[in-house]
């Protein structure tokens, strides 16, 4: 049996990195999950150098095949400031790529980024029926769940919803549902499955 391609997951707070575990986890299984990280930040820690210069050295190591970056945009497509708060985050891509790249040139195969238009939490409204079965509710969405500028808030106005409980719905979520209501997920997908088979030659 081959062994497992290892990911490390950074991201903007533990929960977030849980529910992505569970989310793919679920499916492929030849993936061993480290988180890096885990626990000290939030938010925009991640921007700090000093969390950049920590990384680096989590990363060491794990040694991680691949490391998935996973932000919140906190904006659309539509917001005046699309172009900004995007470049902003790519930026912090590049830089989080370069410290956990072991190689003598930077390969594609390094890294993947996952940039969730707006939050984390769009891939629930995506999915909402799984949503109203673990909370025993009817919400019905009238808009593509990219489209709803606080998809956060939407959720802990309809069901109570609280970030804690993001973890145990994502492991319920359907990837192939996700990936035909959310545009930039389907990408993200296609770029995992294209990593994966890299690792896995």
């Amino acid at each position: 049996m081959k062994n497992k391609i290892k990911v490390g997951l950074v991201g903007e707070n533990p929960l977030d990195t849980q529910a992505i575990e569970n989310l793919l986890s679920s499916v492929y299984t030849e993936v061993e999950f480290v988180h890096l990280l885990y626990g000290i930040i939030t938010g925009s820690m991640l921007d700090n150098a000093a969390m950049l210069k920590r990384l680096r050295r989590e990363a060491e190591v794990h040694r991680p095949h691949i490391v998935l970056f996973i932000r919140d945009l906190d904006g659309l497509k539509s917001d005046a400031d699309f172009t900004e708060k995007y470049e902003k985050r790519q930026s912090f891509y590049l830089k989080g790529k370069q410290m956990v790249n072991f190689r003598k040139e930077i390969k594609d195969e390094d890294s993947l980024f996952l940039l969730n238009i707006c939050e984390l939490e769009a891939l629930i409204l995506a999915d909402i029926d799984v949503c109203n079965e673990y909370f025993g509710t009817k919400i019905v969405i009238n808009k593509a769940a990219m489209e709803h500028e606080k998809p956060k808030e939407f959720l802990q106005s309809h069901c109570n919803y609280k970030e804690t409980d993001s973890p145990a719905i994502f492991r319920k979520l359907r990837l192939n549902i996700l990936k035909t209501q959310c545009d930039y997920f389907q990408d993200f997908m296609r770029k995992w499955d294209k990593t994966l088979a890299f690792h896995l030659k």
